[in-house]
């Protein structure tokens, strides 16, 4: 009998009932309820549970079909899977089903005990918490009714410490960095100013000290470089740190380190290179692409005053970050074109860290916990990407073309 509604058929609509809906009731959930009468009820009808009912094993299975599940809001398809993994062997019935979906009851296996304690918050608990700073300061990181009940659990602990300890990190090793070059008589200024001695910083003729692939990043030319750097980590990478954790966030951060550092070993040769522009723009990448994944959620939230609504803008934080990303382009093109040598700064970085964020989005950065139809999601993401990074390894051990060694 499940397999009547398998993937491949798509359920026949109801006739009458549904435009009986149409036609008397008016109110928010009319699209919904419609929905529910032509797609839910005839499956909940080909069951036999003593009516109108369906095993909540069966209703998992139903939910793990994505032309279902995107018929029914993000938080009601979380509901009802937890619905059905704390009570294993029960059935629920059509009415049992709609009023769960359409938020007119607590959720309650069908013995009757509830199991909303450690499952779901409350609406009204979710939206008080939706009307707060930290909720506008990680709106669209992911779908805003899954954001403001993940909030209102959330209990700062541990705190976005990643972000703001790398950000400390380079300021202090900048301003070192300026303090004795200045004793050498040395000016930095917005665009230029950095220790070409630096042990850190990546040197195409030092490629055999492997940590300069990821310890670049610690250090900038002017401090034009190092705000715009600070600017893209602590706008977008906090929010990110609270709402994903600091250690994917961390992953995808050094993997874009890494793979701007082999997009420039492989692409321009006789240049050194500074900055943690691969790292910033894999996690804005995978932002960005956040933004695509769940734009039709994201598109639904109402909360809110107008003014926070303009500010939180899905297409004008879009254009702001493509607008300042532009910018610091801009500046890495004239530190690599039109300074002079040997203080040319690379700028492969930034490609290195769009296209780690390209691969590293859908693993990593695109949902807060996984459910079922999501257990394979990005594996075949993440071996391309491992593959591309082993593929750059072996150039920079065979390939002959680099500059002269320096084994001093």
């Amino acid at each position: 009998m499940f397999s009547t509604w398998s993937s491949r058929h798509y359920p026949p609509a109801a006739v009458g009932t549904a435009a009986l809906y149409r036609d008397e009731y008016k109110d928010p959930n009319m699209e919904l309820r419609v929905d529910l009468e032509e797609n839910f009820r005839p499956v909940f009808q080909q069951f036999v549970y003593g009516g109108e009912r369906i095993a909540l094993h069966d209703l998992r299975r139903l939910l793990e079909n994505r032309w279902y599940r995107r018929m029914l809001p993000p938080d009601k398809v979380h509901d009802l899977l937890d619905l059905a993994d704390f009570n294993p062997g029960q059935a629920i019935s059509y009415d049992e089903f709609t009023s769960i979906v359409l938020g007119e009851k607590r959720l309650k296996s069908t013995g009757g005990s509830s199991i909303g304690v450690g499952s779901r918050v409350s609406e009204s608990k979710t939206r008080a918490r939706s009307e707060g700073t930290l909720y506008y300061l990680c709106k669209n990181t992911i779908p805003n009714i899954e954001l403001g009940e993940y909030l209102y659990k959330y209990r700062c602990c541990p705190p976005p410490f990643f972000m703001i300890s790398l950000s400390i990190v380079q300021i202090v090793l900048f301003c070192v960095t300026a303090f004795e070059l200045d004793k050498d008589g040395i000016p930095t200024t917005a665009l230029e100013g950095f220790d070409i001695n630096s042990t850190l910083i990546y040197k195409p003729t030092r490629r055999y000290e492997a940590w300069r692939f990821v310890t670049y990043i610690f250090y900038h030319q002017g401090y034009m470089h190092l705000i715009f750097t600070l600017v893209f980590q602590l706008i977008f990478g906090i929010p990110l740190e609270i709402v994903f954790k600091f250690w994917r966030l961390m992953i995808v951060y050094f993997m874009g380190a890494i793979t701007g550092s082999l997009l420039q070993s492989i692409s321009d040769h006789y240049v050194v290179m500074l900055g943690g522009s691969g790292g910033i723009y894999a996690i804005m990448t995978a932002h960005l692409l956040s933004f695509i994944f769940n734009w039709s959620e994201l598109k639904k939230d109402s909360t809110g005053s107008s003014a926070m609504k303009c500010l939180c803008n899905l297409p004008l934080r879009i254009i702001l970050i493509i607008l300042i990303a532009a910018v610091d382009i801009g500046l890495a093109v004239y530190r690599r074109f039109y300074l002079d040598d040997p203080y040319k700064v690379g700028l492969c970085a930034h490609g290195g860290g769009i296209l780690a964020g390209f691969f590293l989005a859908k693993p990593f950065l695109r949902d807060i916990q996984r459910y079922p139809w999501q257990q394979n999601s990005g594996w075949m993401a993440c071996f391309m990407f491992f593959a591309l990074v082993g593929g750059a390894v072996v150039f920079n051990v065979a390939f002959k073309g680099y500059p002269p060694t320096d084994w001093s």
